[in-house]
């Protein structure tokens, strides 16, 4: 893992507008783990690690964009910003000599290192987190692949899903063809080394996954911080470390500053062997 930890890795994060609060904090953890980050936004800016995507247009993401067909029921502007981000962050890796990439959305807090999160990814070429790319880890070689399959998609490969897109119209539901649809077709397809779990990547801070359980004072999940780690609590009393936190969902955006300076502040001014309760 050692020789793969030295690889030229690019960790980013990408988004376009003026930046969130929630946005800015997220920069900040993630820097915390990976000196190098870039943040890839769509105006030229001084500030330190980011960069115009735009510089990064390419042959590829032009055509997309001109062929590409909205039907999701998510604006158009920015669902088809999620998919050409991946194009920018292939063709930044492209132009810089990155080998390897880990993909973080502006919603995801970074509470662990960078070997934390990079120890279950490592031996893979490819590694999502419950078919999402939130936090998401690709060998350059399969970042090209995905962005392949998304000019595959946006000629032929969508139109399987039409049925999506008609009956979430019809229920009036979030739901239709994003760019989550294409890259779980990819991931399922590929024949390069894969994993869909990687040990404490969040997917969703909504979610009771791996049996963990909401408080309902927060309405999110039973976050603690212990001895500078960032831990859920499950329904059988155990606790689970997460070394990534998503906070999907405009409600849940709301905690990511407020848990990020609980989270730092107990980290500085720690009670010892103590699990100290988010929003108690």
């Amino acid at each position: 893992m050692e020789g793969r930890l030295m690889a030229r890795l690019l960790p980013a994060m990408i988004f376009y507008g003026k930046e969130p609060l929630f946005a800015r904090h997220a920069v900040m953890s993630a820097s915390s783990a990976f000196e190098e980050l870039a943040v890839l936004v769509d105006k030229p800016s001084t500030r330190n690690g980011y960069v115009c995507f735009r510089d990064y247009t390419s042959d590829d993401s032009t055509f997309f964009k001109n062929n590409y067909q909205h039907l999701s029921t998510n604006g158009f502007e920015s669902e088809l910003f999620c998919f050409l981000r991946w194009f920018y962050l292939r063709d930044y890796a492209r132009a810089n000599n990155y080998t390897h990439i880990l993909h973080l959305d502006h919603d995801v807090l970074v509470c662990g290192t960078r070997e934390d999160i990079l120890r279950s990814m490592l031996d893979y070429d490819i590694c999502i987190s419950n078919v999402s790319g939130h936090t998401s880890y690709f060998t350059l070689e399969a970042l090209e692949g995905l962005c392949n399959y998304f000019l595959y998609f946006v000629k032929d490969g969508y139109k399987k899903y039409i049925y999506n897109y008609i009956e979430a119209v019809e229920k009036r539901t979030e739901f239709g063809i994003s760019d989550m649809t294409a890259l779980k077709d990819f991931f399922d397809i590929t024949s390069l080394k894969k994993n869909n779990a990687p040990i404490g990547i969040m997917i969703n801070i909504n979610f009771r996954e791996n049996g963990c359980i909401i408080n309902h004072k927060t309405r999110i999940l039973d976050l603690y911080v212990y001895n500078g780690g960032v831990y859920a609590k499950r329904e059988n009393g155990e606790f689970i470390r997460y070394f990534t936190l998503h906070f999907q969902g405009i409600p849940a955006k709301h905690h990511l500053p407020k848990f990020y300076k609980f989270f730092i502040h107990n980290v500085y001014e720690p009670q010892p062997n103590t699990y100290v309760r988010y929003g108690a």
